[in-house]
């Protein structure tokens, strides 16, 4: 059987989708939380390919980069489309989300923002656009 383990923070984020396709494959994985105070020996102790989570370890394989991961388990459990055009269609909005988590990124992981207003306001206007769209 093959051994997954998923590392992340002890929060909901960009490992949201990747644990949403591990439970969906009814696979066995282990579900890491790395902790705060952890966090700066983990960067750096080669585990994180950019110093950045989730990272998904298969067979003791690293995996790096949460779209990367996640399209590689939908492959794995046969979510992806049957030629180019549906897979354009399967990636195209969670890659959109990107644009508006952006601005929000900036004021969430501690950035000195300026003009932090403006950013919320242009987040929600995509927001907004996501959900009339959809």
């Amino acid at each position: 059987m093959t051994k997954y383990i998923l590392h992340y923070f002890p929060v909901n984020g960009r490992d949201l989708i990747p644990r949403a396709l591990l439970s969906y494959g009814k696979v066995e994985w282990t579900n890491h939380l790395i902790k705060p105070e952890e966090w700066a020996s983990v960067k750096k102790s080669g585990l994180c390919e950019y110093e950045q989570v989730p990272i998904l370890e298969v067979e003791g394989k690293k995996y790096s980069q949460s779209y990367a991961i996640n399209l590689y388990l939908a492959e794995v459990f046969h979510l992806m489309g049957k030629d180019s055009e549906e897979n354009y269609q399967i990636t195209n909005t969670p890659m959109s989300f990107e644009d508006f988590m952006f601005p929000i990124n900036k004021i969430l992981y501690g950035e000195k923002v300026e003009n932090k207003e403006e950013l919320l306001k242009k987040a929600g206007e995509k927001v907004k656009f996501f959900v009339e769209k959809f």
